[in-house]
């Protein structure tokens, strides 16, 4: 939980540009969070994620060149204080298991 006054970094990685520029709206109203980046790509997010250290990364599963489940393992090994928030679209239910 952040403390009074602090501010969450926030980094958006989803490969639909509806959705990121949704959830960023959405961020945006709440005082203590601030969005930091927003990228289309799991490589790209990696970088972004080792660049600027956010706090918070909100993840899509799906994206065409490295998938979220990937791209979350390498950077919680490159940023431990990093916490990921996985997100999909996806209704199976084993699908995060598998």
């Amino acid at each position: 939980m952040a403390k009074e006054n602090e501010i969450i970094n926030i980094l958006l990685v989803d490969d639909v540009d509806d959705i990121r520029e949704t959830t960023r709206r959405t961020l945006v109203l709440e005082p203590d969070f601030k969005v930091v980046g927003s990228v289309n790509r799991g490589l790209e997010g990696i970088r972004l994620a080792k660049e600027l250290k956010p706090d918070v990364i909100i993840m899509d599963i799906n994206m065409p060149d490295i998938d979220g489940i990937a791209a979350t393992k390498q950077i919680t090994e490159a940023v431990p204080t990093t916490a990921v928030i996985m997100m999909s679209i996806n209704h199976e239910t084993n699908y995060m298991r598998n």
